[in-house]
């Protein structure tokens, strides 16, 4: 994920390349990870295999999918010079903020219905996902 992620950002032109934010953005997922795993931690969750070994890359993927949603937008202010740049996030903001919003509106509707399930592994997971993904 991390090299793809840079990867696909890189442009040929430096001063447009954006496989730093890439890179940034894979971090804070990271960051996001921890904190979540922390506070579910912290209020009493238990950790499982699950937990551990799937959670990490499942909100890398969605993590990822919404740095693309926000680096592309951006780059789209950026063609039209009618956008000063101080109102560049803004505009971007009001293109992709609804569907990143309602992506993870989903995701933690859909992770804390399954929560609902009596088996407990499951049940943790799902709680931890919910958790991460509002991170």
């Amino acid at each position: 994920q991390l090299a793809y992620a840079c990867l696909t950002m890189l442009r040929w032109d430096c001063a447009k390349s954006q496989g730093a934010v890439g890179l940034a953005g894979i971090f804070l997922v990271a960051l996001s990870v921890g904190a979540g795993l922390g506070l579910c931690s912290l209020i009493g969750i238990s950790f499982n295999a699950a937990t551990t070994q799937v959670l990490p890359f499942l909100a890398l993927g969605v993590g990822v999918d919404d740095i693309f949603l926000l680096v592309h937008a951006f780059s789209e202010t950026g063609q039209n010079k009618r956008i000063p740049f101080e109102d560049r996030t803004g505009e971007c903001l009001k293109r992709t903020g609804a569907s990143v919003a309602l992506t993870s509106i989903s995701n933690v509707t859909a992770f804390c219905m399954a929560a609902l399930i009596p088996i407990p592994a499951l049940r943790a997971f799902s709680l931890q996902v919910s958790f991460n993904v509002v991170l």
